[in-house]
């Protein structure tokens, strides 16, 4: 993939605003790239190479990273057309500190920060960016961002697939499930059950999300406005696992335990599926066995303690 060539492209042929430019620069890369989640549990050598791993805009060979390869990325793109960041550490003694970029735009001191709340996934979802913002007069400098995106979404030839799957619209579609529930008089496990296949269903519906981090954080956005948990009654509780044998940590899932109050636990796999994501339950013991070939360094002893009384319970 060449960064350089397709931005040059496009922006070559509008008359946009500097701002305009930095904002679809922004949104291009949040676009393109995604988090690079083995960073959060990989030993120190494997931490060393994604952290530094430099990648030429001309010739992108890939698209999973970290702040400081993505920030660099970031800069090296809006210097194209003449815009100078400056990257910038949260702790220069920290080996690994967070990155992100700072670029002075006429009287506003812009930070750029695609990864630390999620930009590279909230922008595949179509939802609000929260860290392309200014560190000075921010009221004004939002109400220029917002400006901005009519334009530069106006000018966007590709017509988007998942445009109501974003922030605003899965929450309405929430408040339309629990209006619907009181109307056919549903019970409270009949509502909560209905918002899950809802929730699993979106999942299985997008072809958008290639890398786990997006489609992770999805999930648990989804668990947040689907107000899947928060009560004594229900509990949604995704855990990342990595195949046991796998070295590089690149064969990834999520494995989503569903336990409920006065009903037995269920077990949910995440997993890529040629070249998406699909969720599926777990069946007849098989949480044993992906338990046994996958393993959790956060979740791994209370999900085997629940399936090991789960099919204790089967086997009765």
């Amino acid at each position: 993939m060449n960064i350089s060539e397709n931005v040059i492209n496009f922006l070559d042929n509008k008359d946009y605003t500097d701002l305009e430019k930095i904002r679809y620069i922004y949104l291009y890369i949040c676009k393109i790239f995604s988090y690079d989640i083995r960073f959060t549990v990989g030993n120190e050598q494997l931490k060393e190479d994604i952290y530094n791993y430099k990648v030429d805009i001309e010739n992108v060979r890939e698209t999973e990273l970290v702040c400081y390869s993505i920030c660099r990325i970031l800069q090296d793109t809006l210097a194209l057309y003449g815009f100078k960041s400056e990257l910038k550490k949260d702790y220069n003694d920290i080996k690994f500190s967070h990155v992100y970029l700072e670029l002075k735009y006429n009287d506003y001191l812009l930070k750029l920060d695609p990864t630390i709340s999620h930009d590279l996934t909230r922008v595949k979802m179509n939802s609000n960016t929260l860290n392309f913002t200014s560190l000075n007069n921010k009221e004004i400098f939002d109400m220029e961002v917002k400006n901005a995106d009519k334009r530069i979404k106006s000018d966007l030839k590709d017509v988007d697939l998942y445009e109501y799957y974003n922030n605003e619209t899965v929450s309405l579609l929430n408040d339309t499930i629990e209006k619907s529930a009181i109307d056919r008089h549903l019970t409270e496990d009949e509502i909560f059950y209905e918002k899950l296949l809802y929730m699993f269903s979106l999942i299985n519906t997008r072809k958008d999300f290639k890398s786990f981090d997006d489609v992770d954080y999805y999930l648990s956005y989804l668990i947040r406005k689907f107000k899947l948990n928060g009560n004594n009654v229900y509990n949604v509780n995704p855990g990342i696992f990595f195949k046991r044998d796998d070295k590089t940590l690149k064969n990834i899932v999520d494995i989503i335990l569903i336990e409920y109050k006065y009903f037995p636990p269920e077990f949910h796999l995440l997993e890529k599926v040629n070249d998406s994501f699909k969720v599926r339950q777990l069946i007849n013991g098989e949480i044993n066995d992906i338990l046994n070939e996958y393993q959790s360094y956060s979740c791994q002893f209370y999900f085997e303690k629940v399936a090991n009384k789960l099919n204790y319970k089967n086997t009765l």
